[in-house]
Parts: C-alpha cells; sequence; structure tokens
C-alpha cells in the first residue's frame, strides 16, 4: 500500500459538526469524519525522545521501583476521570494501580507522599486506582472488584478508610486511595483526580 498523502487542515477550517476531519479506515484509506465525532487515535512520539527503562521494562518517563515489591508505579501530572485514567494506563502498557498486599499498599502509599499534589485535580488527596463498584439492580449491596474482576479480598488488599465506602453522593462508584493513610474510598468516576498507573516487572 503506497503512503498517504495528508496536509493537515487548519484551525479555523475546523467545524465540529461538518466532516471537515481527516481518518484513517481499518482499510487504511483516508476518509473524512466529524471532528466532534469519538474515535480511536494513534500518536507518533520519537523514540529518542522516550529513553527505555530497563528496570520497569516501559517506554514510558516517570516510573520507579516500589520498595519491596516486584512492580513499577507512575503518577501523572493530569488529573483525569476514572474511565480516562484507566484508558491512560493502558496506553502506557500498564494498568491503573491494584493494591495486593499490605507491602504494596506500603509501597504506594510512600510514593504518593513524595510526589508533588496534581494540578487541576477536584480534591489533591485522592488517587484513582484499579477498583470499582458493581451496582446491582436488584437494590443488594454494591461489591467492589478491580479491573482484573476479583474481590478486593481476593486481591489481597480490602482495608478501607474510615466510615468509607459510603457513598455520600450516591454516586460514588469509583476507587481511591486516600494520600494520608493509603486506605480505600469511594468518589465519583466523572470527578478528576490524580491517578496511579502500575507497571508488573515480569521476571526474564
Amino acid at each position: 500500500m503506497s503512503q498517504p498523502s495528508v496536509e493537515p487542515r487548519t484551525e479555523s477550517s475546523l467545524t465540529p459538526w461538518v466532516r471537515n476531519c481527516d481518518v484513517v479506515s481499518r482499510k487504511g484509506e483516508i476518509e473524512t469524519a466529524r471532528c466532534a465525532q469519538l474515535l480511536p487515535f494513534i500518536c507518533k512520539v520519537n523514540s529518542k525522545a522516550i529513553p527505555y527503562n530497563s528496570e520497569c521494562d516501559v517506554y514510558s518517563k516517570g516510573y520507579t521501583k516500589g520498595q519491596n515489591v516486584s512492580s513499577c508505579y507512575k503518577i501523572p501530572r493530569i488529573p483525569y476521570t476514572w474511565n480516562q485514567a484507566y484508558a491512560e494506563c493502558q496506553a502506557q502498557g500498564a494498568h491503573l494501580v491494584v493494591l495486593n498486599s499490605q507491602a504494596e499498599h506500603d509501597a504506594v502509599y510512600q510514593l504518593m507522599n513524595s510526589e508533588a499534589k496534581v494540578a487541576g485535580a477536584k480534591t489533591w488527596w485522592f488517587f484513582f486506582a484499579g477498583f470499582r463498584a458493581e451496582v446491582p439492580t436488584d437494590g443488594s449491596p454494591r461489591v467492589f472488584k478491580t479491573i482484573f474482576n476479583e474481590t478486593l479480598e481476593q486481591a489481597g488488599y480490602s482495608t478501607w478508610a474510615d466510615n468509607e465506602p459510603n457513598n455520600s453522593s450516591n454516586d460514588e462508584n469509583c476507587g481511591t486511595l486516600f494520600k494520608n493513610d493509603g486506605k480505600l474510598n469511594d468518589v465519583t468516576c466523572s470527578h478528576l483526580y490524580a491517578f496511579i498507573c502500575e507497571k508488573e516487572i515480569v521476571p526474564k
């Protein structure tokens, strides 16, 4: 297939409801789409701009190995919703942090308290983590599970902060960690918070 030639459109020519944006189809063909349409996308980065982190086996800046655990962690400097945070960690070849032991809790707690506040977050003391509530339709209690479909007990860490989970706004179905003690808390999924990505170290 020949390389397509695409010229970027100027900012003034872009209208959200008009098919003004170029996209690449699954067949590799250039098509037009509405600029406001939500679609997958591909980013290109010069490989020299992102050095390989051999300890964490990841091409992304900012990952550090946790103390006494076999995972690396990163706190991105932009607050996201839970869904956005989930996708961002996945894009980096990682996942939202899942605590599997007291040792991992201690490592992540140390990381949270060594990092500066993330500007723009709704509150600076919450960090999205990889668990959320399943909400039954029959009115039975919510069950919090990790992104790997385990209960918190099965995952290995299930210590909630005092009086949590409280679902205080009736829509607090996403999980966070408290900066002050690293314990679990529930929040509204659509709010913007800091988050933690985790990359397991796989023995070679």
